[in-house]
């Protein structure tokens, strides 16, 4: 069972990597909310237009939008590592030797 540890971001400890690994991987509700909100941000950044007269406001803005993005992406990414490992596990155990 995950332990939380008292910290400004409230970090969880797994006591096993396996632990770890399970509690990354998503749902099919999860991931397609996530995909969801991952295209919307992507189109947002792709219609931006360049404001030269506010520089600042659009080179801001579009670094927010890739911070979103990235991180989303990450978390669709871990989720997809750990199934895949998951997958691989079990083959590998039901495997004749």
């Amino acid at each position: 069972m995950a332990k939380i540890i008292p910290s400004r971001f409230c970090a969880v400890e797994f006591p096993t990597d396996l632990e770890a690994k399970q509690s990354s991987i998503l749902t099919g509700p999860q991931k397609m909310w996530l995909q969801y909100n991952l295209s919307n941000i992507a189109n947002e950044k792709l219609a931006m237009e360049f404001t030269p007269n506010d520089l600042n406001t659009f080179m801001q803005r579009e670094a927010e939008l890739k911070g979103q993005i990235g991180i989303l992406q990450y978390l669709l990414d871990c989720s997809q590592t750990a199934e895949d490992e998951q997958r691989a596990e079990l083959l590998l155990n039901q495997s004749p030797n």
